[in-house]
């Protein structure tokens, strides 16, 4: 019987063996190596939008300079245009590879028409690029993805006169005063002057003589004279 319970009851020893400090820094160690090693081989999903933002930074500074020269604004916002490329890419990513390919072509004597004349198979994508810019959109039509409203650039001719669309311009009343006439042309002053009159005809209308009535009838004969009724 003493020996059956000596066999029951654990040594002290072996308790001290396997809650030794030594034994835990041993499990710790090799659990954070295995974890390790497991991580390494795991692909772990990595986020477009970050993705997009460090990998393709030529790609936003092509479609950039292809975007100054076909809208004609120099100063386009970049934030902007990496924005709106991304929202096009979305949904027309084969025109916005023909966008990027284009900035090869550019250099300081390229203009709006000359683009669009050498533009050849990107032609139809120019067109989308610059209406997106112009609507602040990728298409249009309801619930497409809205890039830019108030820098859309269809509000950029009236924005001296005219706000944006639900946007308040000054204090309330505002739109009751006279609007700058600074970018807006004077029709007085922009008016062109009238051409000279031609060679030997003179600027002002000649004097009218007086119509002299016939001898022996009195500039009255002429008028009908009014009959009685003798009825």
């Amino acid at each position: 019987m003493q020996n059956e319970a000596e066999r029951m009851t654990p040594s002290v020893s072996g308790a001290k063996t396997a809650h030794s400090p030594e034994r835990r820094e041993f499990l710790r160690k090799a659990g954070i190596t295995a974890i390790l090693a497991t991580l390494t081989n795991l692909d772990f999903p990595v986020d477009p939008a970050s993705a997009g933002e460090t990998s393709s930074g030529i790609e936003d500074e092509q479609f950039l300079a292809v975007s100054r020269v076909l809208t004609g604004c120099r100063d386009l916002d970049p934030v902007l245009s990496r924005r709106l490329r991304h929202a096009l890419t979305g949904v027309f990513p084969e025109q916005v590879r023909q966008i990027c390919a284009l900035a090869t072509t550019l250099d300081t004597n390229t203009t709006s028409d000359l683009l669009m004349t050498d533009a050849g198979a990107a032609h139809d994508a120019l067109l989308t690029v610059n209406a997106a810019w112009y609507i602040g959109s990728v298409r249009n039509r309801t619930n497409a993805p809205m890039v830019a409203y108030a820098d859309a650039l269809m509000y950029r001719p009236v924005r001296d006169a005219l706000p944006v669309p639900t946007y308040c311009r000054a204090e309330p009343g505002w739109w009751s005063q006279t609007p700058p006439l600074d970018h807006i042309a004077s029709p007085e002053t922009d008016r062109a002057p009238p051409p000279p009159p031609p060679v030997g005809v003179l600027g002002s209308t000649p004097r009218q003589s007086a119509i002299i009535p016939p001898a022996g009838r009195s500039s009255f004969s002429a008028l009908p004279r009014e009959t009685k009724d003798t009825r």
